[in-house]
Protein backbone atom coordinates (compact mmCIF):
# COMPACT_ATOMS: atom_id res chain seq x y z
CA UNK A 1 0.00 0.00 0.00
CA UNK A 2 2.97 2.40 0.78
CA UNK A 3 4.90 1.75 -2.54
CA UNK A 4 1.15 2.39 -4.26
CA UNK A 5 0.31 5.41 -2.47
CA UNK A 6 4.20 7.45 -3.67
CA UNK A 7 3.36 6.71 -7.04
CA UNK A 8 0.75 9.93 -7.80
CA UNK A 9 3.65 11.96 -6.07
CA UNK A 10 5.99 10.87 -7.95
CA UNK A 11 4.69 11.16 -11.43
CA UNK A 12 3.19 15.13 -10.38
CA UNK A 13 6.76 16.28 -9.40
CA UNK A 14 8.25 15.10 -12.72
CA UNK A 15 5.45 16.89 -14.61
CA UNK A 16 6.44 20.15 -12.69
CA UNK A 17 10.21 19.92 -14.03
CA UNK A 18 9.30 18.28 -17.66
CA UNK A 19 6.55 19.92 -19.39
CA UNK A 20 7.14 19.25 -22.41
CA UNK A 21 6.91 15.22 -21.84
CA UNK A 22 3.84 13.43 -22.64
CA UNK A 23 3.99 10.09 -20.60
CA UNK A 24 1.69 7.18 -20.82
CA UNK A 25 1.05 3.70 -19.80
CA UNK A 26 0.34 1.15 -22.09
CA UNK A 27 2.14 -1.89 -21.84
CA UNK A 28 5.68 -0.37 -20.81
CA UNK A 29 5.74 1.83 -23.99
CA UNK A 30 6.71 5.68 -23.73
CA UNK A 31 5.71 8.40 -26.02
CA UNK A 32 7.58 11.39 -25.64
CA UNK A 33 7.84 14.49 -27.78
CA UNK A 34 10.36 17.37 -28.28
CA UNK A 35 11.16 20.00 -30.56
CA UNK A 36 13.62 22.98 -30.65
CA UNK A 37 12.32 26.72 -32.15
CA UNK A 38 15.60 28.23 -33.31
CA UNK A 39 15.72 31.48 -35.30
CA UNK A 40 19.03 33.38 -36.50
CA UNK A 41 19.03 36.08 -38.48
CA UNK A 42 22.57 37.69 -39.92
CA UNK A 43 22.54 40.78 -42.10
CA UNK A 44 25.31 42.32 -43.39
CA UNK A 45 25.08 45.77 -45.12
CA UNK A 46 28.34 47.08 -47.21
CA UNK A 47 27.97 50.28 -49.12
CA UNK A 48 30.30 51.89 -51.52
CA UNK A 49 29.60 55.28 -52.69
CA UNK A 50 31.79 57.64 -54.93
CA UNK A 51 30.83 61.04 -56.07
CA UNK A 52 32.39 63.35 -57.66
CA UNK A 53 30.77 66.68 -59.08
CA UNK A 54 32.38 69.47 -61.27
CA UNK A 55 30.24 72.33 -62.28
CA UNK A 56 31.73 74.82 -64.99
CA UNK A 57 29.71 78.15 -65.75
CA UNK A 58 30.12 80.35 -68.57
CA UNK A 59 28.28 83.88 -68.21
CA UNK A 60 28.04 86.69 -70.90
CA UNK A 61 27.14 90.17 -69.66
CA UNK A 62 26.54 92.65 -72.35
CA UNK A 63 29.32 94.93 -71.20
CA UNK A 64 30.70 95.53 -74.65
CA UNK A 65 27.62 97.26 -76.45
CA UNK A 66 26.94 93.58 -78.22
CA UNK A 67 23.38 93.66 -79.95
CA UNK A 68 22.47 90.48 -79.59
CA UNK A 69 24.54 89.30 -76.22
CA UNK A 70 23.37 85.35 -77.67
CA UNK A 71 25.82 85.61 -80.22
CA UNK A 72 28.79 83.99 -78.58
CA UNK A 73 31.56 81.26 -78.97
CA UNK A 74 32.96 79.83 -76.22
CA UNK A 75 35.65 76.80 -75.81
CA UNK A 76 36.06 75.32 -72.93
CA UNK A 77 38.76 72.13 -71.80
CA UNK A 78 38.36 71.41 -67.98
CA UNK A 79 40.47 68.23 -66.74
CA UNK A 80 40.72 66.39 -63.61
CA UNK A 81 43.06 64.13 -62.68
CA UNK A 82 42.81 62.22 -58.74
CA UNK A 83 45.04 59.56 -58.07
CA UNK A 84 44.10 58.70 -54.01
CA UNK A 85 44.90 55.73 -51.90
CA UNK A 86 46.77 53.46 -53.62
CA UNK A 87 49.17 50.81 -53.30
CA UNK A 88 51.79 49.97 -56.12
CA UNK A 89 54.55 47.08 -55.40
CA UNK A 90 57.69 46.29 -57.94
CA UNK A 91 60.27 43.86 -57.61
CA UNK A 92 63.02 44.27 -60.05
CA UNK A 93 60.90 45.60 -62.99
CA UNK A 94 61.66 47.34 -66.15
CA UNK A 95 59.04 49.70 -67.38
CA UNK A 96 60.20 51.55 -70.76
CA UNK A 97 57.87 54.48 -72.74
CA UNK A 98 59.62 55.29 -75.81
CA UNK A 99 58.51 56.99 -78.61
CA UNK A 100 61.24 57.13 -81.59
CA UNK A 101 61.80 55.48 -85.17
CA UNK A 102 60.82 59.09 -86.46
CA UNK A 103 57.03 58.63 -84.81
CA UNK A 104 55.03 61.77 -86.27
CA UNK A 105 57.88 63.38 -87.83
CA UNK A 106 56.46 66.01 -90.53
CA UNK A 107 52.81 65.35 -89.21
CA UNK A 108 50.36 68.38 -88.89
CA UNK A 109 46.91 69.21 -87.93
CA UNK A 110 45.77 68.13 -83.66
CA UNK A 111 48.24 65.57 -83.02
CA UNK A 112 47.60 63.99 -79.14
CA UNK A 113 50.67 60.72 -78.83
CA UNK A 114 50.08 59.21 -74.81
CA UNK A 115 52.92 56.75 -74.05
CA UNK A 116 52.70 55.14 -70.68
CA UNK A 117 54.64 52.14 -68.94
CA UNK A 118 53.82 51.34 -65.30
CA UNK A 119 50.86 51.37 -62.84
CA UNK A 120 48.10 54.41 -62.83
CA UNK A 121 49.71 56.57 -65.01
CA UNK A 122 47.20 59.18 -66.24
CA UNK A 123 47.47 61.24 -69.51
CA UNK A 124 45.37 63.52 -71.62
CA UNK A 125 45.03 65.54 -74.82
CA UNK A 126 42.28 67.83 -74.86
CA UNK A 127 41.58 70.27 -77.31
CA UNK A 128 38.12 72.50 -77.65
CA UNK A 129 37.42 74.49 -80.80
CA UNK A 130 34.62 77.25 -81.00
CA UNK A 131 33.77 80.24 -83.87
CA UNK A 132 31.00 82.24 -83.94
CA UNK A 133 30.07 83.40 -87.09
CA UNK A 134 27.33 86.15 -87.82
CA UNK A 135 24.02 86.20 -89.59
CA UNK A 136 25.50 88.08 -92.11
CA UNK A 137 28.58 86.07 -93.07
CA UNK A 138 27.23 83.26 -94.71
CA UNK A 139 29.27 80.26 -95.56
CA UNK A 140 32.81 80.07 -94.69
CA UNK A 141 35.09 81.09 -96.80
CA UNK A 142 39.06 79.48 -97.92
CA UNK A 143 40.58 80.00 -94.81
CA UNK A 144 37.85 80.28 -92.55
CA UNK A 145 38.11 77.51 -90.47
CA UNK A 146 39.13 77.43 -86.64
CA UNK A 147 41.96 75.93 -87.23
CA UNK A 148 43.89 77.74 -89.38
CA UNK A 149 44.53 80.42 -86.41
CA UNK A 150 46.16 77.67 -84.19
CA UNK A 151 48.01 75.82 -86.59
CA UNK A 152 51.00 77.82 -89.17
CA UNK A 153 49.41 78.36 -92.85
CA UNK A 154 46.32 79.73 -91.97
CA UNK A 155 44.62 81.99 -94.05
CA UNK A 156 41.74 84.94 -94.26
CA UNK A 157 39.89 85.42 -91.12
CA UNK A 158 37.06 87.06 -93.11
CA UNK A 159 36.00 90.90 -94.54
CA UNK A 160 35.70 92.64 -91.24
CA UNK A 161 33.41 95.16 -93.57
CA UNK A 162 30.74 92.10 -93.77
CA UNK A 163 30.78 90.77 -90.15
CA UNK A 164 28.03 93.70 -89.13
CA UNK A 165 26.89 91.34 -86.18
CA UNK A 166 28.94 91.32 -82.95
CA UNK A 167 30.18 87.92 -81.51
CA UNK A 168 31.67 87.57 -78.39
CA UNK A 169 34.79 85.05 -77.74
CA UNK A 170 35.29 83.50 -74.49
CA UNK A 171 38.44 80.56 -74.03
CA UNK A 172 39.07 79.00 -70.80
CA UNK A 173 41.07 76.50 -69.77
CA UNK A 174 41.50 74.43 -66.72
CA UNK A 175 43.65 71.50 -65.08
CA UNK A 176 43.24 69.77 -61.87
CA UNK A 177 45.53 67.39 -60.72
CA UNK A 178 45.39 65.81 -57.24
CA UNK A 179 47.88 62.86 -55.65
CA UNK A 180 47.52 62.07 -52.22
CA UNK A 181 47.65 58.62 -49.78
CA UNK A 182 49.77 56.71 -52.80
CA UNK A 183 52.28 53.74 -51.49
CA UNK A 184 55.18 52.90 -53.96
CA UNK A 185 57.22 50.15 -53.18
CA UNK A 186 60.01 49.52 -55.69
CA UNK A 187 62.66 47.53 -55.24
CA UNK A 188 65.27 47.34 -57.90
CA UNK A 189 63.07 49.21 -60.70
CA UNK A 190 64.15 50.41 -64.12
CA UNK A 191 62.07 53.23 -65.36
CA UNK A 192 62.82 54.84 -69.09
CA UNK A 193 60.36 57.97 -70.69
CA UNK A 194 62.07 58.86 -73.88
CA UNK A 195 61.01 60.72 -76.65
CA UNK A 196 63.61 59.95 -79.30
CA UNK A 197 63.90 61.59 -82.68
CA UNK A 198 60.35 61.57 -83.34
CA UNK A 199 57.96 64.97 -84.78
CA UNK A 200 60.67 66.46 -86.34
CA UNK A 201 59.36 69.25 -88.81
CA UNK A 202 55.76 68.70 -87.08
CA UNK A 203 53.29 71.81 -87.02
CA UNK A 204 49.70 72.04 -85.51
CA UNK A 205 48.48 71.68 -81.94
CA UNK A 206 50.87 68.91 -80.29
CA UNK A 207 51.07 66.80 -77.52
CA UNK A 208 52.69 64.77 -75.98
CA UNK A 209 52.93 62.25 -72.78
CA UNK A 210 55.40 60.12 -72.25
CA UNK A 211 55.51 58.06 -68.71
CA UNK A 212 56.85 55.44 -66.96
CA UNK A 213 56.90 54.47 -62.91
CA UNK A 214 53.61 54.61 -61.15
CA UNK A 215 50.82 57.19 -60.51
CA UNK A 216 52.24 59.83 -62.85
CA UNK A 217 49.47 62.46 -64.26
CA UNK A 218 50.31 64.55 -67.68
CA UNK A 219 47.82 66.34 -69.58
CA UNK A 220 48.16 69.52 -72.55
CA UNK A 221 44.90 71.43 -72.75
CA UNK A 222 44.21 73.89 -75.94
CA UNK A 223 41.31 76.24 -75.57
CA UNK A 224 40.74 78.43 -78.71
CA UNK A 225 37.45 80.83 -79.58
CA UNK A 226 37.31 83.58 -82.17
CA UNK A 227 34.72 85.95 -82.72
CA UNK A 228 33.54 88.71 -84.45
CA UNK A 229 33.60 92.77 -84.16
CA UNK A 230 33.38 92.32 -80.67
CA UNK A 231 36.07 91.55 -77.31
CA UNK A 232 37.49 88.12 -76.44
CA UNK A 233 38.32 86.90 -73.26
CA UNK A 234 40.82 84.14 -72.63
CA UNK A 235 41.46 82.37 -68.91
CA UNK A 236 43.89 79.52 -68.15
CA UNK A 237 44.32 78.28 -65.10
CA UNK A 238 45.70 75.26 -63.16
CA UNK A 239 46.39 73.35 -59.70
CA UNK A 240 48.71 70.58 -58.75
CA UNK A 241 48.26 69.20 -55.30
CA UNK A 242 50.52 66.21 -54.00
CA UNK A 243 50.30 65.27 -49.98
CA UNK A 244 50.64 62.10 -48.16
CA UNK A 245 52.66 60.15 -50.71
CA UNK A 246 55.29 57.49 -49.35
CA UNK A 247 58.48 56.45 -51.86
CA UNK A 248 60.00 53.21 -50.77
CA UNK A 249 62.65 52.71 -52.85
CA UNK A 250 65.42 49.62 -51.48
CA UNK A 251 67.94 48.47 -53.20
CA UNK A 252 68.34 44.62 -54.41
CA UNK A 253 70.87 42.74 -53.17
CA UNK A 254 71.41 38.99 -53.56
CA UNK A 255 74.60 37.51 -54.06
CA UNK A 256 76.10 33.59 -55.40
CA UNK A 257 79.46 31.51 -54.95
CA UNK A 258 80.60 34.09 -57.56
CA UNK A 259 79.82 37.65 -55.42
CA UNK A 260 77.36 39.86 -54.24
CA UNK A 261 75.30 41.96 -57.07
CA UNK A 262 73.48 44.90 -56.64
CA UNK A 263 70.19 46.36 -58.42
CA UNK A 264 69.54 50.17 -58.19
CA UNK A 265 66.08 51.48 -59.09
CA UNK A 266 66.82 54.35 -62.08
CA UNK A 267 64.72 56.78 -63.49
CA UNK A 268 65.27 58.16 -66.76
CA UNK A 269 63.59 60.65 -68.80
CA UNK A 270 65.07 61.99 -71.94
CA UNK A 271 64.15 63.96 -74.96
CA UNK A 272 66.84 63.49 -77.62
CA UNK A 273 68.09 62.84 -80.88
CA UNK A 274 66.23 66.08 -82.25
CA UNK A 275 62.83 65.30 -80.82
CA UNK A 276 60.68 67.85 -81.78
CA UNK A 277 63.31 69.67 -84.17
CA UNK A 278 61.78 72.16 -86.59
CA UNK A 279 58.00 71.64 -85.14
CA UNK A 280 55.97 75.12 -85.07
CA UNK A 281 52.25 75.54 -83.44
CA UNK A 282 51.62 74.50 -80.18
CA UNK A 283 53.44 72.01 -78.27
CA UNK A 284 52.97 70.32 -75.20
CA UNK A 285 55.83 67.88 -74.29
CA UNK A 286 55.52 66.24 -71.04
CA UNK A 287 58.38 63.56 -70.16
CA UNK A 288 58.10 62.00 -66.60
CA UNK A 289 59.91 59.16 -65.13
CA UNK A 290 59.25 57.44 -61.49
CA UNK A 291 56.19 57.90 -59.30
CA UNK A 292 53.95 60.32 -58.56
CA UNK A 293 54.74 62.84 -60.95
CA UNK A 294 52.38 66.19 -62.24
CA UNK A 295 52.80 67.70 -65.78
CA UNK A 296 50.69 69.66 -67.09
CA UNK A 297 50.62 72.10 -70.09
CA UNK A 298 47.44 74.58 -70.65
CA UNK A 299 46.54 77.39 -73.35
CA UNK A 300 43.75 79.34 -73.64
CA UNK A 301 43.74 81.68 -76.76
CA UNK A 302 40.49 84.30 -77.45
CA UNK A 303 40.21 86.49 -80.78
CA UNK A 304 37.88 89.04 -81.43
CA UNK A 305 38.24 89.62 -85.77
Amino acid sequence: MKTFAKAPLALAVAALFASSYALAYDSNTFDTDSYVDSEWENEIEVEIEHEIEFEADIEIEDEFGIDDPNNYAAATVDRKQLNHSNTVTTDKTDNDAIVNGDSGNGASGNIGINVGAGNLNMQANDTSIAKGQDETDGESGPGMSASSFVFPGGGNWGDDEDDAAMVFAKAATFSVQSSSDNTYYDDGTNNNAVLDNSLQGASGNIGVNVAAGSGNAQSNGLALAVGSNSSADATSGGLQVSYDNLADDDLVVYGSRYGVYVVNNTNNAQLSGGALSGASGNIGANIASGNGNMQSNTLSIARSQ
